[in-house]
């Protein structure tokens, strides 16, 4: 029987430290497959970017709801990645508004909060590595780049607005992009089809 307090080396056991054992530790190591281990890496690296896309939905949407704000408090200082079309209904109703009704005024809510919807919406989806989010998030995004370049013979500040507005266009494609790699990634080896 061992003596737990004073335990004897076992004979047959190499002592730590010396070269057998330290043969038989990496022999007993779990093997890693490289290929397994360039995937993770992979999935991890497309998670970030579908993630950094969904953020710009995010900010776009509370970007717009804050210009509003903004807008009906009568200042003129805005954020550029808002939507134009917020900015351009916030306008109408503070336009209008000065010939009384606050009725537009909460239309003009109402439109504002219902356009800001959408963007939470298609970032929701858009996490969920739905790649019809982004697409749609794009096209409306991109119609609402226009509007800013058009309103942006009025008002020449709207241009910078424009530009903004292209840098967040491509972050959602590296969004949309990302989310195919994903969905690609992620599909179980068994159920993919050889071509």
């Amino acid at each position: 029987m061992e003596n737990p307090i004073n335990p004897q080396p076992d004979d047959n056991q190499p002592a730590f430290g010396t070269a057998t054992a330290t043969a038989r530790a990496v022999n007993q190591a779990p093997q890693v497959d490289p290929y397994r281990a360039a995937m993770q890496g992979e999935i991890i690296i497309q998670t970030r970017a579908l993630n950094s896309g969904v953020k710009w939905f995010y900010y776009i949407a509370g970007l717009s709801l804050i210009n509003s704000v903004f807008a009906l408090a009568g200042s003129g200082w805005s954020f550029l990645a808002g939507l134009a079309v917020t900015q351009l209904i916030t306008g109408f109703a503070v336009a209008l508004n000065k010939q009384g009704g606050a009725v537009i005024t909460v239309v003009a809510i109402v439109l504002n909060l219902i356009a800001a919807g959408i963007f939470f919406l298609l970032g929701a989806y858009g996490k969920k590595r739905h790649s019809w989010a982004f697409l749609v998030g794009m096209i409306g995004y991109g119609a609402d780049t226009l509007l800013c370049i058009l309103l942006g013979f009025l008002d020449a500040g709207l241009f910078f607005s424009a530009a903004f507005h292209a840098y967040a266009l491509f972050n959602l494609y590296k969004g949309f992009k990302a989310s195919r790699e994903l969905s690609n990634l992620l599909v179980e080896p068994s159920v993919q089809t050889q071509y």
